[in-house]
């Protein structure tokens, strides 16, 4: 919806002064309004092209548009407005307002028409600002010159990066061919003598972006690079085993393909295979050392997969923040292969990227289960050193509620833990305390065992809110109703 600035200030100068405002916004008549490329969007609107007049004296039509400039800012929209002159002028120039004075409201870019385009305005419109046009300095033309050099400017760049965009994407068309498939036009690309190993803005040739055996083979037989040096951030094994097709693996691996070929991310083909590859893959010679394969596994919460991958030698914790129990925690398929991977010696104080625990992932999701594993091997409520957020395994188990009935038991269990009290008021980056965070995202269930366990109903967050107030304000007359019993 457009921003009301109707009684913003008008710019007033000597000789410039166009008059208070004194008449609603509703009942100023409008001028400068024009029809678009497609009539029926503005039906009985003018084409500015039938009321150009070239005879106009420039230094009038200047007078004119300065007078325009300095309208009061009625309206301010979230979109800009266009030239129907289709002459290049960028949109920023064309405006994104609606002008004013006591009588007339007009578009932002209308001075645009009047001075570049000689487009002579309503008879009554030219009557009524006649005699509050500005003065017509002496160096006049020399703000002409530099508006048109400036609109000169303005256009060639446009144009320019119009051109640059437009031979990009004749550059690429052998990649766009490829991602989508279309086999008829790739081989006529190729025939027309496109580099088959050209590279895209990201780097990539059109036989890692392809997701089309047939396509591969087209481009695997006019010469493409089955290992493109650098890789980008897939390389074309990885596009064929995320395609979980073991006949185009077995194509590029015949061909030459390097099976533990490393794209950008120091991820391999095993990285992202899944169970029915898994034997191929491993029959083929992949190391089970390199890309962190498990983390894959656990992602897919695959149990059987990830036993047969750390029977193969592939690190149970890995070098990277994404281990594969922390992956297992997100997981909310994950809570068999976290247990797995605890049984088989996992580390549960390791943290993501952002000092998160697999205990903090668990409580997110609520799984009590994978919870109480996680402390019965020495997970502790919050993690050593700072975390992004400022919060604990409390906070998250009463934030990731929205709504659900089922975190009041894992909050339950955290508080029976012996440094739980130490963090039951702990305030996170916002000053939401875990009960603050129940009351905004919790049940009534949430808010009782918390209280129930001590925690401070009064603390309130960074906006002064306590969680009472924040209760009122979902409409939580049960939640409401155990605050104020304290």
């Amino acid at each position: 919806m457009p921003i009301d600035y109707a009684r913003a200030a008008a710019w007033s100068r000597p000789g410039y002064h166009l008059g208070v405002a004194d008449e609603p916004v509703e009942q100023r008549e409008r001028v400068g309004y024009w029809s678009g490329d497609n009539p029926p969007t503005a039906p009985g609107l003018p084409d500015p092209r039938e009321h150009v007049d070239r005879d106009w004296p420039l230094p009038e039509r200047v007078r004119v548009a300065n007078y325009l400039r300095r309208g009061e800012i009625v309206v301010a929209y979230l979109g800009y407005s266009y030239c129907r002159f289709d002459c290049g002028a960028p949109l920023p120039m064309m405006g994104s307002k609606d002008l004013g004075d006591d009588r007339y409201i007009w578009p932002e870019g209308l001075h645009h028409y009047v001075e570049v385009h000689a487009v002579r305005l309503p008879a009554g419109f030219l009557e009524h600002i006649g005699p509050r046009l500005p003065r017509l300095w002496p160096w006049w033309r020399v703000g002409v010159w530099w508006r048109r050099r400036r609109l000169a400017r303005a256009i060639a760049r446009a144009r320019a990066a119009e051109l640059d965009r437009a031979a990009e994407a004749e550059r690429e068309a052998l990649h766009r061919a490829a991602t989508d498939g279309d086999l008829a036009r790739v081989r006529e690309l190729l025939a027309a003598g496109r580099a088959v190993d050209q590279r895209d803005k990201y780097g990539l040739t059109a036989l890692a972006l392809t997701r089309s055996f047939e396509v591969a083979r087209e481009l695997i037989e006019a010469g493409a690079a089955i290992d493109p040096r650098p890789p980008g951030y897939i390389t074309p094994l990885q596009q064929a085993v995320v395609a979980n097709d073991p006949e185009w693996c077995r194509y590029l691996l015949d061909r030459g393909a390097e099976i533990d070929a490393l794209d950008k991310f120091d991820r391999t083909a095993l990285s992202y295979c899944r169970p029915s590859l898994l034997k191929f893959l491993l029959e083929r010679g992949a190391d089970v050392r390199l890309g962190e394969p498990v983390c894959n596994a656990a992602q897919y919460g695959d149990v059987e997969m990830i036993a047969t991958l750390l029977d193969a030698g592939a690190a149970i914790d890995g070098d990277g923040n994404n281990t594969p129990l922390l992956l297992a925690a997100r997981n909310h398929t994950g809570d068999a292969a976290l247990a797995y991977l605890l049984e088989r010696g996992a580390d549960p104080r390791r943290t993501d990227e952002a000092n998160h625990s697999a205990l903090m992932h668990a409580a997110s999701r609520h799984s009590l289960a994978s919870v109480r594993l996680l402390v019965e091997h020495g997970a502790t409520l919050r993690p050593t050193g700072k975390i992004r957020g400022g919060v604990n395994a409390l906070h998250m188990a009463a934030i990731g509620n929205r709504g659900k009935h089922d975190s009041a038991e894992v909050l339950e269990f955290l508080l029976g833990l012996p440094d739980a009290r130490a963090h039951l008021d702990e305030r996170d980056d916002w000053g939401r305390t875990p009960l603050c965070c129940a009351a905004t995202y919790g049940t009534a269930d949430d808010v009782r065992v918390l209280l129930g366990a001590g925690a401070d109903p009064t603390i309130a967050n960074n906006e002064g809110h306590r969680p009472v107030v924040i209760a009122r304000a979902r409409g939580l007359d049960d939640m409401v109703a155990a605050l104020e019993q304290l």
